[in-house]
């Protein structure tokens, strides 16, 4: 039993080890990555609201966004992106729709494997 928790503490180890040595850059890789110009970042907010646009059109509420009390809610939660209440109804709209659909797969594969059982 001994030999066991022996063997299983050093492949972790060992795999933590290699993990770390793969991962972490040594110092003549950082210093070329601090010599390399720093690549241009991808506007990936734009993308999101380009496609959650007519998603949140949906669920999205009339009214001003400026005396919302929502919007105060994103400021005191540090999100003061112009996109927010964008992304945030597209979610709003979409997720319930994803977790519905996973919801009935995975009933229709349970009931399918109990009518295989009996």
């Amino acid at each position: 039993m001994l030999t066991y928790a022996a063997i299983i503490f050093f492949l972790v180890t060992l795999v933590s080890i290699t993990l770390l040595t793969w991962l972490v850059p040594n110092k003549s890789q950082r210093r070329l990555q601090e010599l390399t110009p720093p690549e241009e970042k991808t506007d990936w907010v734009k993308t999101v609201v380009g496609l959650a646009g007519p998603f949140a059109k949906l669920s999205i509420p009339e009214g001003k966004w400026e005396d919302s009390a929502l919007r105060i809610r994103f400021i005191n939660a540090g999100i003061r992106n112009i996109n927010a209440p964008i992304i945030f109804y597209a979610a709003k709209t979409v997720l319930p729709l994803v977790f519905a659909a996973v919801t009935y797969i995975g009933l229709q594969l349970a009931g399918k494997s109990l009518d295989r059982n009996t």
